[in-house]
């Protein structure tokens, strides 16, 4: 026999919607609009008046080490209680610091968006594209910011975000007044980062998997002539037990030399969250201060 019958794509968009229209404008609005009101462009290599197309990004791949992957997938989390966004983002924030002169940064975080918000919904089987990109502000660390500190204070942050970000996008495309649309169509997507997941989970491991990845070329995912609106995306997934993370970014306005630092300093910033994480237990290293190492 067939499974009851799911949740439709089409009755999700009407949640959303019906959602829009009654509660997260008095909810969320005054949230997402303190977020905004942080936002600062981007310093650049070279000024360049034009939008680009993916056909001028360019693209930079590291990988961390695929013993540290298994930690961070695996092993660090009892530590400070966090999820692997938690440190992901932890790291961004100590590879930004070493570029930016300023004390937080904006930055757009992409997710599945298939969020439990209402009752009597089962989008689990539903076929479509539910990913959400909402706008999150990165408080920098300084020279005196302790691991503690920085972990806790990233983890808070992402918790306290409602309804896991999807309030944002409803309020700035379909809410009922003008002045919240406009007010939240500031375009902060600078940055954008993205954990896509272990397709080691989705896939199989060894040999004896059924479903693996085609040795054939793919092609791209998106023409080359559609129009790309961030500067720096960073999209990371683990496979064959290796975190990789695919730095795409403008290669009008940026040199390759410096998407290689910026992504360089993020593996080793990330290395060493991994090692204290699991070395060391939350009560030898409360307090401790965290030795950055600037660029």
């Amino acid at each position: 026999n067939l499974p009851t019958k799911g949740t439709s794509y089409r009755q999700w968009v009407e949640k959303l919607n019906d959602l829009g229209a009654s509660e997260l404008e008095s909810r969320e609005f005054t949230y997402w609009k303190g977020i905004i009101s942080s936002y600062q462009p981007l310093p650049v290599d070279n000024e360049y008046l034009e939008i680009i197309s993916y056909k001028q990004t360019k693209n930079h791949t590291v990988i961390l080490d695929k013993n540290l992957t298994n930690s961070l997938f695996n092993e660090i989390h009892q530590v400070y209680r966090t999820e692997v966004n938690d440190i992901l983002l932890s790291a961004l924030s100590l590879c930004l610091v070493n570029w930016l002169d300023r004390s937080q940064i904006v930055i757009g975080l992409e997710g599945h968006g298939r969020e439990e918000l209402f009752e009597a919904v089962d989008i689990n089987r539903t076929i479509g594209w539910f990913t959400s990109l909402y706008p999150i502000r990165i408080t920098l660390p300084n020279e005196k910011t302790t691991i503690a500190s920085l972990i806790s204070e990233t983890k808070d942050m992402l918790r306290s975000i409602p309804n896991k970000g999807l309030g944002y996008g409803i309020l700035r495309h379909s809410s009922s007044s003008e002045e919240v649309r406009s007010i939240l169509s500031v375009p902060y997507e600078d940055i954008v980062f993205n954990y896509l997941g272990s397709f080691d989970n989705s896939l199989g491991k060894g040999e004896d998997r059924i479903i693996g990845f085609a040795s054939e070329n793919q092609g791209r995912d998106i023409g080359i002539l559609n129009t790309n609106l961030h500067r720096i995306s960073i999209n990371s997934v683990i496979i064959d037990g290796v975190l990789r993370l695919i730095w795409s970014y403008d290669g009008e306005r940026y040199c390759k030399s410096t998407i290689e630092k910026l992504a360089s300093s993020y593996i080793k910033e990330l290395s060493k969250l991994i090692v204290h994480c699991r070395d060391l237990s939350f009560e030898s290293t409360e307090g401790e201060e965290y030795d950055i190492d600037f660029l």
